[in-house]
């Protein structure tokens, strides 16, 4: 039975420059610089936009992609301000979505509202917020903080996210104070699995971008988030919900192993140590990364991945390396074309997703093969479109458009 708003799946692309994977930058024929070369993002933004893709997103953080001794071994570290990259991506494109990150911990409702009104005008009504609250202690030391604490994370964010809307509506009241976005809003995207994380998207979000490793985990996720959104008043198909997706397209199925276990025997020590640690919220330097998983105490990380991470190592006896690597590869689907588009027809058929925020391994070769191969598959499942249905966003993903909107433009 199709979903009763678009009857199709949406498709947005986590672009980083280096790949997703954290060592995908070591692959031999990955483009490793490119994390700060816009024209390979440019280059990127042009074949995703041929390939018909809803959203190209970049993520953020407020302060270095990463800490300690794995950070020289990471091709993130450094990494553009997502709005000024994709404000000129907008420029070089039509049709696509382009989303970037804000935070609500550390940014001003009055910058917020700006910045992404501004996105929205550029490029023609084609922008999204990806709603974020600040977790790391290096975000919060550039700002002069002490971190703060996850549910106050959240209740911040509500604040901010009510003051930022009410300034949207008085631009389109008249107030010229402010620039009227021309979706009325811009998409609001957002991700968080803890109870508090579920709860503010209930009330806020249109896009859910979550982490789930199974379908019966997925069509659990999905399913509360739409009770969740209709117990808040809300239309739960207004929400779409975007599991991670990482494909890798490889000639035949028998290939597709050896492929992934190339990509985890590249991540090195350091990385898969500093990765736990940021994820955990404990110093691993004094445990064994071949011993069994430490006690982990309460932190103010994320609480969905932490208990995710904590549930995986331990139910399967991991050592904290292999949980690392595992973690760090464990969402690659390699296979060929027809296999690929198989998981994601399962997924979206049974009520694990409305779309899926995919994210290639490294660049830009996989992306290349996704937008030749999965895309022309899907389309011959009736599973996705052809071409892009309107000129803004909200057209595109099948979401309403705001009482407001005044109409987007072409850029």
């Amino acid at each position: 039975m199709p979903h009763a708003l678009t009857g199709r799946l949406a498709l947005g692309v986590l672009l980083h420059g280096s790949g997703g994977h954290w060592a995908g930058w070591r692959h031999p024929e990955a483009h490793a610089a490119g994390q700060l070369d816009y024209a390979f993002h440019e280059t990127l933004a042009r074949e995703l936009e041929r390939g018909r893709v809803d959203v190209l997103f970049r993520p953020d953080l407020l302060a270095a992609w990463g800490d300690g001794p794995g950070l020289h071994r990471s091709a993130r570290a450094d990494h553009f301000e997502p709005l000024g990259l994709l404000s000129g991506l907008a420029g070089a494109t039509r049709h696509i979505g382009v989303v970037a990150t804000g935070s609500t911990t550390y940014w001003r409702p009055a910058q917020l509202a700006r910045r992404f009104a501004t996105a929205d005008l550029l490029s023609g009504g084609r922008a999204g917020w990806n709603v974020v609250t600040s977790v790391l202690p290096q975000e919060a030391a550039n700002f002069g903080r002490a971190p703060v604490p996850h549910d106050v994370r959240y209740q911040l964010a509500a604040a901010v996210l009510d003051d930022v809307r009410h300034r949207w509506d008085l631009a389109h009241a008249g107030d010229r104070a402010l620039l009227a976005p021309p979706q009325g809003h811009p998409v609001l995207f957002q991700a968080g699995s803890s109870e508090a994380g579920r709860a503010f998207a209930a009330r806020y979000a249109e896009v859910v971008f979550t982490d789930q490793r199974d379908l019966a985990s997925a069509r659990r996720f999905y399913a509360d988030v739409k009770e969740r959104v209709r117990a808040a008043g809300r239309r739960p198909e207004h929400v779409q919900v975007w599991p991670a997706f990482w494909p890798l397209v490889t000639a035949t199925d028998e290939e597709a192993p050896r492929q992934v276990a190339a990509l985890r025997a590249l991540v090195h020590a350091d990385v898969a140590r500093q990765w736990l640690e940021e994820n955990l919220g404990l110093d691993l330097s004094r445990h064994d990364l071949d011993g069994p998983l430490p006690e982990i105490p309460p932190t103010d990380r994320s609480e969905g991945r932490r208990e995710l991470l904590l549930r995986m190592g331990r139910e399967r006896g991991m050592t904290v390396r292999r949980l690392a690597e595992h973690f760090l590869s464990r969402q690659i689907v390699a296979g060929t074309p027809a296999t690929i588009a198989d998981h994601l027809q399962e997924w979206y058929e049974e009520r694990g997703a409305d779309g899926f925020m995919v994210s290639f391994p490294y660049l830009p070769g996989p992306l290349v093969d996704f937008v030749d191969h999965v895309i022309p598959e899907l389309r011959r499942r009736g599973l996705f479109p052809d071409a892009y249905e309107g000129h803004g966003l909200r057209e595109n993903l099948g979401l309403p458009r705001h009482p407001l909107a005044r109409g987007g433009r072409r850029v």
